[in-house]
């Protein structure tokens, strides 16, 4: 009876350890990034900043991971983040993914140390989107940064902070 649970355990720990070596090779050699960022909104709540995520997996595995959460902080502060949701999504090898398009509320409160900044530059974003149709983070002039986290075949990853403007 020993022999069958000790067998079971040792099992057990092998199946984690081949999952979470599978992640950690993903998260080591994938590339997850953003596409076209850009102000979707700005209402009394603050400003919508929206972006695709795409992953990149060069390994030769498919694996599953969960919609990815994603914080937005600005010189290491946390700003905001995603909600998280409980969608799981496929990962073919050796292929692009594309994660669809993410929303996060940067609050007003959040970018108070900026509201002078900002107020200055209205005039201008008003110029850009008369003349373009839209904004681009770029306009903003805020140093932001995007790190995400997510569960890979049943392994927590998290990213460290990636430049976003």
């Amino acid at each position: 009876m020993r022999a069958w649970v000790g067998t079971l355990i040792l099992a057990g720990v092998a199946v984690y350890l081949s999952r979470f070596l599978s992640a950690r090779e993903l998260s080591d050699q994938s590339i997850v990034r953003t596409l076209q960022p850009k102000i979707q909104k700005v209402d009394g709540e603050g400003i919508t900043v929206s972006t695709e995520l795409v992953v990149d997996n060069p390994t030769n595995r498919s694996l599953t991971l969960t919609k990815p959460v994603v914080r937005l902080s600005s010189a290491g502060q946390f700003i905001a983040s995603s909600r998280p949701e409980g969608k799981l999504i496929q990962i073919e090898p050796l292929t692009r993914t594309s994660l669809e398009r993410v929303e996060i509320t940067l609050p007003w409160q959040a970018l108070g140390n900026y509201a002078s900044g900002l107020l200055l530059r209205i005039p201008g974003w008003i110029a850009q989107f008369q003349s373009t149709g839209g904004l681009n983070l770029q306009s903003l002039a805020i140093p932001l940064e995007y790190s995400y986290s997510t569960y890979i075949n049943g392994a927590y990853i998290e990213s460290t902070p990636i430049q976003l403007v």
